[in-house]
């Protein structure tokens, strides 16, 4: 080989090896980019960092640094799980206070890992974050004054009605308004607490929400007595425990967590803690009990209205 034809190789072999390590450089740049899962984060932080509402008993409640409720227990029982599949005996867990608006934002930037309150599985949420298996079924309905003499949705054309920002309620009672209602008067809160005090002060004649949390909200009132609670659902509801998209090996610890609750029943003591109590007496929903048999992860529908939730 003389030596124009062993430096052209030379040249071409040099070319050929800047390319494939620019190739590699460029995945392990690439990687280095890519975000970390979140069981990598724990491992490095030996934190779980926990979403949680003010105002959701029996689901989730917070004051003076202290959580509570049935989806917190879940959550308690998802960080056990974690400390020893991680083998991370001081993890701990870092509640982080969200609402129902900013709830789906602040598990999709990392504020939040996971979020234990009443979260539905929709369609539309499913775009931007992921569900663990359900643990609650509910349904949108409404709540008024016994006066009121209040039933039905379609009594409420012409009436102001409260929504919760960020709910599903929200979602399906401002699809209501643009269709069937468009003479309902749709009032806006940030939390169930200030929409209670509406309904309870008149400037609003109704709260819609999920049928668990208005009867949460109800008890928790001055006069329970004073208030009905619609008898038809107007859509079924899957809760759940709301984690990041895209993030298979936390989901699997996650579900893995409640399937054994579910199996070994060792989710009754946790249910009845909180939902068989001497102010609220609710056996456990024949749709929740198949989901207690077979794990499930169905998405929320709106009954016979054909909107999207």
């Amino acid at each position: 080989m003389n030596f124009a034809v062993r430096n052209i190789f030379a040249i071409r072999t040099m070319t050929c090896i800047g390319a494939v390590l620019s190739i590699c450089l460029g995945h392990a740049a690439m990687a280095a980019d890519a975000p970390a899962g979140t069981l990598d984060k724990i491992r490095s932080s030996k934190v779980l960092k926990v979403g949680v509402r003010e105002d959701n008993l029996p689901f989730a409640g917070y004051r003076q640094g202290v959580a509570s409720g049935y989806s917190i227990e879940l959550c308690e029982k998802v960080a056990d799980q974690l400390r020893k599949e991680l083998k991370l005996p001081d993890m701990r867990v870092q509640y982080v206070v969200v609402t129902a608006a900013d709830r789906l934002l602040k598990v999709k930037n990392g504020e939040a890992d996971i979020e234990c309150g009443t979260t539905v599985n929709t369609q539309t949420r499913a775009k931007d974050v992921d569900f663990s298996y359900a643990h609650f079924i509910s349904g949108t309905r409404f709540m008024s004054k016994k006066s009121a003499g209040l039933n039905d949705y379609m009594q409420l054309d012409q009436q102001p009605v409260g929504i919760v920002k960020g709910t599903t309620a929200e979602k399906l009672f401002i699809q209501l308004h643009e269709g069937t209602l468009k003479s309902m008067k749709l009032v806006v809160f940030p939390r169930n607490q200030e929409a209670m005090k509406a309904l309870e002060s008149g400037a609003v004649v109704a709260v819609a929400q999920l049928d668990i949390l208005l009867e949460g909200m109800r008890i928790q009132s001055t006069r329970p007595d004073q208030y009905v609670i619609s008898a038809k659902p107007m859509s079924i509801e899957p809760m759940t425990l709301m984690l990041r998209k895209d993030d298979e090996a936390f989901r699997a610890v996650v579900d893995k967590t409640l399937a054994n609750l579910y199996a070994s029943g060792d989710i009754k003591p946790i249910y009845d803690r909180w939902f068989k109590t001497d102010t609220l007496n609710m056996p456990v929903p024949l749709m929740l009990s198949e989901c207690f048999r077979r794990p499930c992860r169905s998405q929320a529908a709106a009954l016979g209205l054909g909107y999207q939730l």
